[in-house]
């Protein structure tokens, strides 16, 4: 899908909704509307805790690694509720944290040839065709019935693996992220899941595996992502240096809590 076709979301959106891709610029000033003033942080209660990554705004980002920007988009909408909007960055998250397959008994390259594919796919229906003649054959009993069944589940499993190793063979890149997500309006999650939707057909597009969001799970843009509060967590363990450190319920030291949005910082994990 090209990140500039929007035309398979704009069926599934709203009637009347705007929407477009964004240039860095565009984006840059979208983001850091929604987000704030970098001054201003979780303390402000109208506002949710800054990413981390947008503390400079979105432009010291995108010039600190402009080759990690690949697109943004932007949806608008003018409801009897009230105008919403959403904003959504593909970044390119392939970088220092990545791995890189060298061989699985052979080069990726080898394992991508054509004549590489055909091997194992003529060898496979070589033996489902040997095997169904022989079930064919064979004198009706529970073993021939057993035997056809096992066949039949060989067959369906043997697609899958297929199309597993098809489509991991087809990723020439490892994963996509998608940051600074903007959802504002009483529709605006609605908005933003089409854009997350856009978004990771057109990361399937450039090549990449996967396509993921880091979101607090208290972060009320989680919903443009998934319609459920995730079940998953995890937990950051860390030492406060401060002499006099907060103190919890159970009378222990303890750091003060990341606020929803502000642990993830592309730079780092790109």
């Amino acid at each position: 899908a090209d990140g500039g076709d929007l035309s398979r979301i704009a069926r599934k959106a709203p009637l009347g909704t705007r929407l477009r891709r964004a240039t860095a610029a565009e984006i840059a000033a979208v983001v850091d509307r929604a987000y704030g003033p970098s001054a201003e942080s979780a303390a402000d209660a109208k506002r949710p805790g800054r990413d981390l990554s947008l503390a400079g705004g979105f432009e010291a980002l995108r010039k600190a690694k402009p080759e990690k920007f690949l697109d943004a988009w932007v949806a608008e909408l003018d409801s009897p509720e009230g105008p919403s909007s959403a904003a959504l960055v593909l970044w390119d998250g392939d970088g220092t944290t990545s791995f890189k397959v060298e061989r699985i008994l052979f080069t990726p390259a080898t394992w991508r040839h054509p004549l590489m594919q055909m091997l194992p796919l003529t060898l496979g229906l070589v033996g489902v065709a040997s095997w169904a003649q022989a079930v064919y054959t064979s004198t009706p009993s529970l073993a021939s019935l057993f035997s056809g069944v096992a066949l039949l589940g060989t067959v369906v499993a043997g697609v899958a693996v297929a199309l597993g190793l098809r489509f991991v063979l087809s990723r020439k890149r490892e994963r996509a992220r998608t940051v600074a997500p903007v959802a504002e309006g009483p529709r605006g999650t609605e908005l933003l899941r089409l854009l997350v939707e856009h978004a990771q057909a057109t990361a399937k597009s450039l090549g990449f595996a996967l396509c993921i969001a880091n979101l607090d799970v208290d972060d009320p843009r989680v919903f443009g992502f998934q319609k459920s509060k995730p079940g998953y967590r995890t937990i950051f363990m860390y030492k406060s240096l401060r002499s006099a450190a907060t103190v919890g319920e159970d009378g222990k030291p303890e750091a003060p809590e990341f606020c929803p949005d502000c642990f993830f910082d592309p730079r780092d994990l790109s």
